[in-house]
């Protein structure tokens, strides 16, 4: 078996608070899974680096970093949680409703 194969079969989804997952933002590791687009359907493909499909979401918006309005929403509320899937060096999260 080899690495994604077996990095597929670990993938967790979990929640997190913002105060959480803050600190990887300093090591710029944050990607924003819009909630149009499946959250472990996005690890699994970012962890099999299929570059095709993961440059089609950059170009349609619906992977990205975090935007400055968003930063600043989220930390005036650091308890506020997301749906999150780590795929090493990256943090995948998703805004939960």
């Amino acid at each position: 078996m080899n690495s994604n194969e077996q990095s597929d079969r670990n993938l967790e989804i979990a929640e997190a608070t913002w105060h959480t997952i803050r600190p990887h933002l300093e090591r710029d590791a944050v990607i924003i899974v819009s909630s149009s687009l499946d959250l472990r359907e996005a690890a699994e493909t970012i962890a099999s680096d299929d570059t095709k499909a993961v440059s089609a979401w950059i170009e349609q918006g619906v992977v990205s970093k975090p935007s400055r309005s968003q930063l600043e929403e989220w930390n005036s509320d650091p308890t506020r949680e997301f749906s999150c899937a780590i795929v090493q060096p990256f943090v995948l999260m998703q805004v939960t409703n």
